[in-house]
């Protein structure tokens, strides 16, 4: 195996190239045929005696980098689909994020007018109900006003008609007479 963190020499001491990073591979993303480049490199050092083995792997090793590569191809296509869709979808969130606060100003403003006509009508009501109230007070001290402007004339027609008999009755004593009327 080759440690690549050592150097850049492979284990036969050999110089390879890491496709123009200068340093260490492991965190660097390279594309598949820079890796297969390293790859060959590194074999034809170790495998220098076996060339038809060795032609074997490097056909492998560039199938695996072209398929590496059309996945990375189809990878970065859909990646680029997908920020296509986000962008949409934001887009369309501050559509509706701005008719929300459309139909809130809309909602807010109607509220208001409809609060002011239901306050006109409730003002209207109150009027009437006052009105109305006046006039039933007014009716009822009316009313009472002749109940007891009636109890009074029945009071005094009552005072009246004991005084003319107490008035009568001295009359008829008077006369002498002991016949009621």
């Amino acid at each position: 195996m080759i440690d690549w963190r050592r150097s850049n020499a492979d284990q036969t001491g050999q110089q390879f190239s890491f496709c123009g990073t200068g340093g260490d591979p492991a965190p660097v993303s390279w594309p598949a045929s820079c890796t297969a480049q390293v790859v060959r490199t590194s074999l034809r050092g170790i495998m220098s005696g076996e060339p038809d083995k060795l032609d074997q792997i490097l056909a492998g090793v560039a199938a695996v980098g072209a398929r590496v590569e059309a996945l990375e191809s189809s990878v970065r296509q859909e990646m680029r689909q997908v920020r296509a869709e986000v962008q949409q979808v934001k887009a369309e969130l501050q559509q509706v994020k701005a008719e929300v606060q459309q139909v809130r100003t809309d909602f807010l403003a109607e509220l208001g007018k409809t609060r002011g006509e239901l306050m006109e009508r409730m003002q209207y009501v109150r009027d009437d109900v006052t009105v109305n109230l006046s006039t039933a007070q007014i009716a009822d001290k009316t009313a009472r006003s002749a109940v007891d402007q009636s109890r009074e004339v029945t009071d005094l027609l009552y005072a009246l008609t004991r005084q003319v008999r107490t008035l009568e009755a001295r009359v008829d004593n008077l006369r002498g007479d002991s016949t009621p009327h």
